[in-house]
């Protein structure tokens, strides 16, 4: 019968923060017991003692996150609160979360945000391992909340009114051609109108500074309320007063609110 030679397979186990490498083979089972210098592994008819090695720098890969539940990225969020959830690779590290690019506590994979004000929020989450080491790319995800219909300052032509269903329960509401809402002079990236929609509905035209963004029509088979129009979207940031005009004649036109995306950073935003 030939004579079979065993061997160790030299192949690197990465093991939790540790890496196991091969280390001294005996022919035979000890006499006397060993140290427990490592994890003692069978090879065959032979024992072989593995050794713990701490990793070399840079051989252990820095944690992961991603969002799990979140507004829709770059979203529009016709309401003043939000709930985030995220997980982590490997699984139930501590994270870091900042709302705003300002720290907010956060534990459980899980948060609630509440009393947002109008324009566009930003929220990060880093993963943590035990050795200090943090996700070098947060997962993120900017979202706008509107401005509300009452600080849009209202030509004439509108009447104010108040709806349970509506953003914030306010509205305005206007049948006349040319009635104008604006605001100042904003920086803008995207801006989108939050309006009820119907059979009858009129359609409006919005400009931004002196650019005619376009005409928007607001007709839609059923009725509803808080439905968000997109209007524009740049590149860049844009700068200017903003006009929303009614363009139909004594057909209703209601408005909710603005959103305006003022800023934006474009990370890894992960769904």
């Amino acid at each position: 019968m030939p004579h079979r030679t065993h061997a160790l397979v030299a192949t690197v186990l990465v093991l939790g923060q540790g890496v196991l490498t091969p280390g001294a083979v005996s022919t035979s089972a000890p006499s006397q017991p060993e140290a427990p210098t490592g994890v003692t592994a069978a090879a065959g008819e032979q024992r072989a003692t593995v050794a713990w090695v701490p990793p070399a720098a840079g051989t252990v890969p820095p944690p992961e996150t991603r969002i799990t539940r979140g507004p829709r990225p770059r979203g529009v969020v016709p309401r003043r609160s939000s709930r985030f959830t995220w997980a982590s690779t490997p699984e139930g590290l501590p994270t870091r979360c900042t709302l705003d690019r300002r720290a907010v506590p956060c534990e459980d994979g899980e948060l609630r945000l509440s009393g947002l004000g109008p324009g566009t929020h930003g929220f990060t989450v880093a993963a943590r391992d035990p050795d200090g080491g943090e996700d070098p790319s947060p997962a993120a995800r900017f979202w706008t909340v509107p401005l509300d219909d009452r600080h849009l300052d209202v030509g004439s032509g509108w009447r104010r009114g108040r709806q349970p269903a509506a953003y914030r329960g306010t509205l305005l509401r206007a049948t006349r051609r040319g009635a104008t809402l604006s605001t100042p002079g904003i920086d803008v990236r995207a801006l989108a109108l939050v309006a009820s929609v119907g059979p009858r509905a009129g359609s409006v035209t919005a400009f931004l500074g002196g650019r005619r963004l376009g005409e928007f029509d607001l007709q839609a088979p059923s009725r509803r309320t808080r439905r968000v129009i997109p209007l524009a979207s740049f590149a860049g940031v844009h700068n200017g007063r903003i006009r929303v005009v009614v363009r139909s004649r004594g057909k209703p036109v209601v408005v909710d609110g603005l959103a305006v995306e003022t800023w934006f950073v474009a990370p890894r935003q992960t769904d």
